[in-house]
Order: structure tokens, then C-alpha cells, then sequence
């Protein structure tokens, strides 16, 4: 599919495409089964001598990559969750508008060098 897309749309080639090891890409295979490497070896090799470079990335490495997702997203849904359940217990709301959202994000210190220091830290990890 993704060869056949690159040639209609005339890509240059090499290209490479990342893998983020959701099993839409990789169906019911998994980094540690048996037949991974052997099936995963074999489309790398066809893949590799149409031009394109498959590159995996590794399972539970999301704090790697993704560092906007751990410094700045999940500790957002945190505070969001957490201002929810305590507005439903509250007023029996359902929902948080976009303004009260923002609310949140400001007023529970969601400060600009909070976040700093988490990438900070984050890089320090790797």
C-alpha cells in the first residue's frame, strides 16, 4: 500500500517510514514473539529494496519520543480529570467547557517554567 502510494504521488525515494509498534502496523505480532523477526526481517528487506526504510520504534518508549505527551499533555489530563470529578460532585455538571479548561490550566500551575523543568528532567532520564 504505502509503496503503491509512493509511486502514484512520484516521492522520491529513499524514504523512511517510522513504526510507532501499534498493532495496526504490525498486526497480532509483538517485538517479543517468535515469528517477528522472521516475518518483520523480511518486509524490512522487500521494503528496504523498494526504497523505503522501516524503523521501529521500541514498545513503552513513549517518554523518549514523545516528550510534549508526558511534560505537557498528561499532566493537563490530570488536572482536568481531577477538576471534573470534583465539579460533578459539586454541581452535578457533565462536562467542562473549553473556557473552564483553561481555567484549570491557569490556575492550578500549569506555569510555563513548570513545564521547562519537566523537560529538564525528561532529558536527564535518557
Amino acid at each position: 500500500f504505502f509503496d503503491a502510494h509512493l509511486t502514484r504521488h512520484d516521492v522520491r525515494r529513499p524514504v523512511v517510514l517510522v513504526l510507532d509498534n501499534s498493532s495496526t502496523h504490525l498486526g497480532t505480532l509483538t517485538f517479543s514473539s517468535i515469528d517477528f523477526n522472521r516475518i518483520f526481517l523480511g518486509e524490512v528487506s522487500a521494503s528496504f529494496e523498494r526504497g523505503i526504510l522501516l524503523v521501529p520504534l521500541p514498545p513503552n518508549a513513549t517518554h523518549l519520543y514523545q516528550p510534549l505527551d508526558v511534560a505537557v499533555f498528561k499532566p493537563f489530563k490530570e488536572m482536568a480529570n481531577s477538576s471534573l470529578h470534583e465539579k460533578l460532585l459539586v454541581c452535578s455538571a457533565c462536562t467542562i467547557s473549553k473556557t473552564d479548561a483553561i481555567g484549570i490550566a491557569c490556575n492550578q500551575g500549569f506555569a510555563f517554567e513548570k513545564n521547562i523543568n519537566r523537560f529538564e528532567y525528561l532529558s536527564n532520564t535518557i
